[in-house]
C-alpha cells in the first residue's frame, strides 16, 4: 500500500508544480486551480488519441495508473519507473520556473 500511495503522490507532482507556477504568475487563485485541472483534462484527452503513438509516453498523465502494477502477484516496476521519471522531469522544470518567477515577484504589495 505504501508503494501505491508514494507513486500516486509522485504522479501528481506535475499538477502541483503547474499549479504553483500559475499561482505565482497570476493574481487569481482560480486561474491556478483551473490551469492545473485543465492540464489533467487535456493530457487525458491527448492520451486517448492513439495516433500520437509513442508521443503519449511523454504526457504527464500517461503513466498515472501505473500504480496498478503494484497489485500484481509479481510487481512490475517498469511503468512506475517511467512514470516517476516523467513526473520528476516535468516537476523539476515547472518548480524551477516557479521559483525563478517567485524570486522576482513583489510580494509586499
Amino acid at each position: 500500500m505504501g508503494i501505491i500511495v508514494a507513486y500516486a503522490l509522485l504522479s501528481q507532482l506535475v499538477v502541483a508544480a503547474l499549479a504553483f507556477l500559475l499561482s505565482v504568475t497570476t493574481d487569481s487563485p482560480l486561474g491556478a486551480v483551473g490551469g492545473a485541472v485543465g492540464l489533467v483534462i487535456v493530457s487525458n484527452i491527448l492520451d486517448a488519441v492513439t495516433a500520437l503513438g509513442s508521443w503519449r509516453d511523454f504526457l504527464p498523465t500517461h503513466w498515472m495508473y501505473a500504480w496498478m502494477d503494484a497489485l500484481q502477484p509479481q510487481i512490475q516496476w517498469t511503468g512506475m519507473a517511467k512514470g516517476t521519471a516523467v513526473s520528476l522531469a516535468y516537476a523539476a522544470v515547472l518548480f524551477a520556473l516557479a521559483f525563478r518567477r517567485f524570486r522576482t515577484r513583489d510580494i509586499v504589495s
